[in-house]
C-alpha cells in the first residue's frame, strides 16, 4: 500500500514539475519570494530560461522556477541575482570572440603604420 501512494505522490511531483515548466514562457514577470520583481523571460532555450533583470541577461534551468499566480517564483532578489552573475565566468565563446577581436584590431593597426624598413626607404 505504501508504495502504490509513494508512487501516485512522486507522480504528481513530477506531474506538477512538468506542468510548471511547460507553463513557463516568454514575457513573463520573475518575482522573488516576497512577490518583488526580479526580471522578465526573453527567451526559453531547451532547458533553460533567459531572464532580463535591469543590469543582466541571465540563463537559468527551468528548474528554478515555480508557477505562482502566472508568475514565475525564484528564490533570489534581483540584486542578489545580479551580484551573482558578476562572479559567474564568461562563456567560452564570448572569451574567443573577444580575442579574436583583439587580434584583429591589433593586426589591422599594424598594417597602417608603415614598417621601419618601409620608413628607412623613404628617408
Amino acid at each position: 500500500m505504501r508504495l502504490i501512494l509513494g508512487t501516485f505522490s512522486t507522480l504528481g511531483l513530477g506531474l506538477a514539475l512538468a506542468s510548471a515548466a511547460a507553463a513557463q514562457s516568454v514575457g513573463m514577470q520573475v518575482v522573488d519570494t516576497s512577490g518583488a520583481p526580479v526580471g522578465t523571460v526573453i527567451a526559453i532555450n531547451g532547458d533553460n530560461v533567459q531572464i532580463k533583470t535591469d543590469k543582466h541577461d541571465v540563463l537559468l534551468p527551468k528548474s528554478s522556477f515555480t508557477l505562482n499566480n502566472g508568475k514565475l517564483l525564484f528564490g533570489m532578489t534581483q540584486a542578489q541575482l545580479d551580484q551573482s552573475r558578476k562572479r559567474m565566468p564568461r562563456p567560452p565563446r564570448l572569451l574567443l570572440q573577444e580575442r579574436l577581436s583583439k587580434v584583429l584590431q591589433e593586426r589591422r593597426s599594424a598594417r597602417s603604420t608603415p614598417s621601419r624598413a618601409a620608413m628607412s626607404r623613404l628617408l
